[in-house]
C-alpha cells in the first residue's frame, strides 16, 4: 500500500500520487505519439501519393497545369493543415494532467470521476483545508482503486500503423521507379513542384519534332510521316492517328517511322498522333494547288523590219512562236 503524506491545514496541498501520476503521464504519451504520428503519416502520405498521381498521369498524357496544381496543393495540405489541427487537438488540448484526466472521464465516467476527485482534492485548497485528514484518506482510497484500473481503453482510436504502412508503400513506389526509369521520375517531380513551368513531358516514346501545321493539296491523297529518334526507348510496332471527328488510321513501324496514307481533304482538319505513350497533334490545311491565270509575252522583233511595237501573245499554253 502506497502511504501519503498527512498534511496539516495551512501546510500546503498533497502531491498526486506517484501511481496515479504515472498512469495519467503515459496515457498522455501514448496519446501523442500515436495521434502524432498518424497526422505525420498522413501529410506524408498525401505528399508522396500526389508525386506519383502526376508521374501516372504523365504515362497516360500531358497532365494539365490545373491538375498538377490541385495536385501539389492537395500533397502540401497535410503539412499545411493537417499537421496544425491535429497539434491544437491533441498535444497543445493535453498539455496538463486535469486535461488528460478530463478526456479519460469523457470515455469512462466511473474511472473519471474517480480521477477527477482525487485531482480535485490535489489542486483544490478550499475543499482540502476543510478536512485534510478525510481528504488524504480520499486520496489514498483512490489512488488504491486505480491502480486496479487501466485507462488505455479510453484512448482514441489510431490509424497511425495504417498509414504508416501506406507512406512505406509510396516510398518503395517512387524508390523503384526512380531506380528504374530514373529521367521519368526525375521530369514527374520536375512538373509536380513547378505545375506551372516550361518542363516538357517525358515519354519513353520520342519522335522527331512535328510540325503544327501541314498543308496538301486539296481533295488529293497525301501521307503524314512520323520518325522516331534515336534516344526513343520505347519503339512501339503502330502508331494511331486520329482525325477530328473520329476517324482513325493505324500505320506499322518501318524503319523507325510511321506513314499514314490519308484520303483527301476538303476543309482543315486537327490529326492526333498516339504512338506509345507520346501524343502529338498537327493541323492539316487543304488548299488549291497553284494554276497560271494569265501569262502573256512581249516579243521585240529586230529594227530593221520597222515594227518598234512590240508583240504580245498569250503563253498559257507553255509555248510561244515568234
Amino acid at each position: 500500500m502506497q502511504q501519503t503524506n498527512s498534511k496539516q491545514p495551512g501546510q500546503g496541498l498533497p502531491s498526486l500520487p506517484k501511481r496515479v501520476r504515472a498512469k495519467l503521464e503515459a496515457y498522455r504519451k501514448e496519446l501523442i505519439q500515436s495521434k502524432g504520428m498518424e497526422a505525420v503519416f498522413i501529410a506524408v502520405s498525401a505528399l508522396l501519393l500526389s508525386l506519383v498521381i502526376v508521374f501516372a498521369a504523365d504515362r497516360l498524357g500531358d497532365t494539365p497545369t490545373w491538375l498538377r496544381w490541385i495536385a501539389l496543393l492537395a500533397g502540401l495540405s497535410g503539412f499545411a493543415v493537417l499537421l496544425p489541427i491535429q497539434f491544437f487537438r491533441w498535444p497543445a488540448k493535453h498539455r496538463t494532467l486535469l486535461s488528460v484526466a478530463q478526456r479519460v472521464a469523457r470515455e469512462d465516467i466511473r474511472v473519471g470521476d474517480s480521477l477527477l476527485s482525487v485531482m480535485e482534492l490535489t489542486h483544490d485548497r478550499e475543499e482540502f483545508e476543510r478536512s485534510p485528514e478525510l481528504a488524504l484518506a480520499a486520496i489514498q482510497s483512490g489512488d488504491e482503486a486505480l491502480s486496479r484500473q487501466t485507462i488505455g481503453h479510453t484512448l482514441p482510436k489510431s490509424w497511425h500503423r495504417t498509414w504508416g504502412a501506406l507512406a512505406g508503400l509510396l516510398v518503395l513506389v517512387i524508390a523503384v521507379g526512380s531506380s528504374q526509369v530514373p529521367g521519368a521520375a526525375q521530369n514527374a517531380f520536375l512538373r509536380w513542384l513547378m505545375p506551372s513551368g516550361s518542363v516538357e513531358r517525358y515519354t519513353f516514346t520520342r519522335l522527331e519534332a512535328v510540325p503544327e501545321q501541314q498543308v496538301v493539296a486539296r481533295l488529293e491523297e497525301f501521307q503524314v510521316k512520323l520518325r522516331l529518334t534515336e534516344e526513343s526507348i520505347h519503339q512501339p510496332e503502330t502508331g494511331r492517328l486520329v482525325l477530328a471527328g473520329g476517324e482513325s488510321l493505324d500505320a506499322p513501324q518501318v524503319d523507325g517511322a510511321y506513314r499514314f496514307d490519308l484520303q483527301g481533304l476538303q476543309q482543315s482538319k486537327l490529326a492526333s498522333f498516339e504512338i506509345g505513350d507520346w501524343r502529338g497533334t498537327c493541323d492539316l490545311v487543304p488548299v488549291d494547288r497553284a494554276e497560271v491565270v494569265q501569262a502573256r509575252a512581249s516579243i521585240h522583233l529586230p529594227e530593221y523590219l520597222g515594227l518598234p511595237e512590240p508583240i504580245s501573245s498569250d503563253v498559257r499554253a507553255g509555248h510561244v512562236s515568234v
